[in-house]
């Protein structure tokens, strides 16, 4: 079963978090973060919510393939993955300690794909 929890509301977007089976893999990664990481998410989520889009240039989010993205925090080198719909919806699925090689990417690219397609199967997005 897949749920939508909203992170944040803006006037340009809504960020939300994927819940998939009763587990959030976006928040659990939150809380495993020292504080400093946490509060720079925190801001890149209100960045996204606020304008759109996050930090300056593509610092901050860059777009890997499809409707995927990762946004970047630097200070922990953490990678948290999501996908834009609709052009206003944000959903972070899952997120990761940086990755080195095209084959851990991709299959982190793979697991976002999939997720999204479940999203539109099951007609959860706003």
């Amino acid at each position: 079963m897949l749920r939508l929890i909203r992170v944040r509301f803006g006037s340009a977007r809504t960020v939300y978090a994927l819940e998939v089976n009763g587990r959030c893999e976006t928040y659990e990664l939150l809380r495993s973060l020292p504080e400093r990481a946490e509060q720079r998410l925190g801001y890149i989520f209100e960045r996204l919510a606020e304008t759109g889009w996050a930090g300056k240039g593509v610092e901050s989010v860059r777009h890997l393939r499809g409707p995927v993205y990762e946004l970047k925090e630097h200070s922990s080198s953490v990678r948290l993955y999501c996908f834009f719909h609709a052009g206003r919806v944000v959903v972070c699925t899952h997120g990761s300690a940086k990755r080195s090689g095209k084959a851990r990417l991709n299959k982190e690219i793979d697991k976002v794909v999939k997720l999204y397609e479940l999203c539109i199967m099951e007609d959860i997005l706003v």
